[in-house]
């Protein structure tokens, strides 16, 4: 059974290899084509925050990197507005660019930076208070530094989980590789062996 499955797909492989660099192609140029529109980016990155360990790992990452710039831009006499718009093209990610945006728009319109971050629902609560708390203080910039080190370790442990999870994956991937190969090669010559 192995063997014929090994050899079914070894036939089908090279009546169709010609198809894997059409559709690899294809899929690049699809994705070139759609990375310029921004719908199909916005969805791509909602999805990329899904993904089970890894979306948790990017979004922790996004937060890390953007509080840190708009810290460090607001340190250096930004004003809120245009450092928002700054920190937005730096993202990375459309719905993190979105939020941002939303957020120096409303900032510009006269509403508090705390009100604008909770009206976005992209930031975890943990966000949310943390620049309240600094708003309300008058120090955002070192409050925002302190939740962009909070997210770095956050990160981190991330990374760690991420590898202690696909470590077995790959163990076991590769035990059932090998263990389909050794079966379709030994049981040929075992049954050849056995007819005698």
């Amino acid at each position: 059974f192995p063997t014929r499955r090994s050899s079914d797909l070894s036939n089908f492989m090279i009546k169709t290899w010609f198809l894997i660099p059409i559709l690899v192609i294809g899929g690049i140029f699809g994705f070139n084509i759609g990375m310029k529109n921004e719908n199909f980016r916005l969805k791509k990155d909602k999805l990329s925050l899904k993904i089970p360990i890894a979306g948790v790992l990017t979004e922790k990452t996004i937060l890390a990197n953007t509080c840190r710039t708009l810290s460090m831009l607001l340190t250096a006499g930004i004003t809120l507005v245009e450092a928002l718009k700054i920190t937005a093209s730096v993202a990375e990610n459309e719905v993190f660019k979105k939020a941002y945006l939303e957020i120096s728009e409303k900032v510009q319109k006269g509403f508090s930076v705390a009100v604008s971050f909770q009206n976005t629902t992209v930031f975890p609560t943990i966000v949310n208070q943390m620049i309240s708390t600094g708003e309300e203080t008058g120090k955002l910039d070192d409050v925002l530094m302190r939740v962009s080190d909070y997210f770095s370790k956050e990160a981190e442990e991330s990374v760690k989980a991420l590898t202690s999870a696909i470590e077995p994956l790959i163990m076991v991937v590769l035990g059932l590789g090998v263990g389909f190969l050794m079966i379709a090669v030994v049981m040929p010559i075992y049954n050849l062996t056995s007819s005698f």
